[in-house]
């Protein structure tokens, strides 16, 4: 019995070292930018309600709205539809007044696995935090040695 208690202790210990060393390598780009997507849906999850929102892709989440921030959200999301921003517009209380929609990608479906990671513990509490599984942080470690 002390033998498995150990033996699990150094397999949780080995494990977190894997993990620790994983979130040390580069983000990519698609990485980066669904980080950016789940941090904007997030915040406007948890901000006061305001009358109006800009819902879009990158077009609209380029545009600053400096000076209006007490009245404006924008959920541009790089690389997404302007769908998923209505659709996250659409389950909150209470509505906003008014919504400007980009149609630049009318035919893109909206993603309801972004809206879901953006509601987790982590994306409320820790934006920053970004996880790489350990096979692929061995991946990229070998990729680069050959």
């Amino acid at each position: 019995m002390k033998t498995s208690i150990l033996v699990a202790l150094v397999l949780t210990v080995a494990y977190a070292a894997v993990i620790g060393l994983s979130n040390s390598g580069a983000e990519t780009a698609a990485e980066g930018y669904w980080r950016k997507n789940r941090n904007v849906i997030a915040a406007y999850a948890t901000a006061p309600p305001k009358p109006v929102v800009f819902a879009g892709s990158s077009l609209t989440a380029a545009v600053s709205f400096r000076g209006f921030e007490s009245c404006i959200s924008n959920l541009g999301l790089i690389g997404e539809s302007a769908l998923t921003g209505l659709d996250v517009v659409a389950a909150r209380t209470p509505l906003p007044r008014k919504v400007f929609v980009e149609v630049n990608f009318p035919e893109r479906e909206s993603n309801t696995a972004l809206i879901n990671s953006a509601r987790s513990y982590l994306a409320r509490h820790f934006p920053d935090f970004v996880y790489l599984s350990p096979v692929s942080y061995l991946a990229q470690s070998a990729g680069g040695l050959v």
